[in-house]
């Protein structure tokens, strides 16, 4: 028996598809945020992964986002996601405790045991930096310097005693300093990031060929989770460097960058 539909059946279907699309764009990240929260509560984390997955599919980034959406993967046993979205977390919280713990329970599930080769002071210095602020962070503090010191300057201007002068004087001096030394330390932060390039292997093996092409000859395999470093790459491929110094070259689909 064939179905007849009216021109007002028709509108009431298109009617109504209009009116769910518009429903489920209206709702608010932070109305997205509670129902994950919600089904992760339920320990449905399948759910939980969807509703952050629509979040970030609208631009938005944070910190805690990125850390719901990472646990939500661990509790799955999904290793390459949750590691990558630990450190996805700990790029926006690197003073987080509670990032780093569970990263390392992360990293715990892997199945390669890598013994990183000492690094030099430079790299250490660098990396001591970057931690202790991103870019913005040492670009927020560059601005509060400022700011302090031209109030040190108008002491200084309006002020008539001799001793609050000097005072004021060596304030706006040290805080010109400091304004100073943040931004070029934001700077050389942000150059570091851009510099060296992280990713996170996301399939169960990867192989490693001594160039990009699979005729070559494969050097060594890891498996999901290993965090690389991007030192190059051609084509659809990437070489590789893992914390032990060890490079290859591996498929571009096999990685996610961070």
């Amino acid at each position: 028996m064939k179905v007849l539909l009216t021109p007002l059946h028709i509108s009431l279907c298109i009617l109504a598809f209009l009116l769910s699309s518009w429903n489920s764009q209206g709702q608010t990240n932070e109305e997205l945020f509670a129902q994950a929260g919600s089904a992760y509560q339920r320990e449905d984390w399948q759910e939980a992964i969807d509703l952050y997955q629509k979040i970030l599919h609208r631009k938005y980034t944070s910190a805690s986002l990125y850390y719901n959406l990472a646990n939500a993967h661990y509790k799955k046993g999904e290793i390459a996601p949750s590691i990558y979205y630990y450190e996805k977390a700990l790029q926006l919280a690197p003073k987080d405790p509670m990032i780093q713990t569970n990263l390392s329970y992360a990293q715990r599930m892997c199945l390669d045991k890598i013994t990183p080769v000492p690094k030099l002071w430079t790299t250490r210095l660098m990396e001591s930096i970057s931690w202790a602020e991103s870019p913005t962070g040492w670009a927020i503090w560059a601005i509060i310097t400022l700011c302090l010191g031209i109030g040190a300057f108008l002491w200084y201007y309006f002020t008539e005693r001799i001793w609050m002068k000097r005072l004021s004087f060596t304030l706006f001096i040290l805080c010109l300093v400091c304004s100073l030394g943040c931004y070029f330390l934001g700077r050389i932060v942000s150059h570091y990031t851009l510099e060296n390039d992280f990713a996170i292997l996301f399939e169960k093996e990867v192989r490693f060929y001594e160039a990009p092409n699979t005729y070559s000859k494969e050097a060594f395999s890891l498996h999901e989770g290993t965090k690389v470093e991007i030192i190059d790459t051609f084509e659809d491929w990437c070489k590789l460097k893992i914390a032990d110094g060890r490079t290859g070259w591996v498929k571009k689909s096999t990685l996610r960058t961070l």
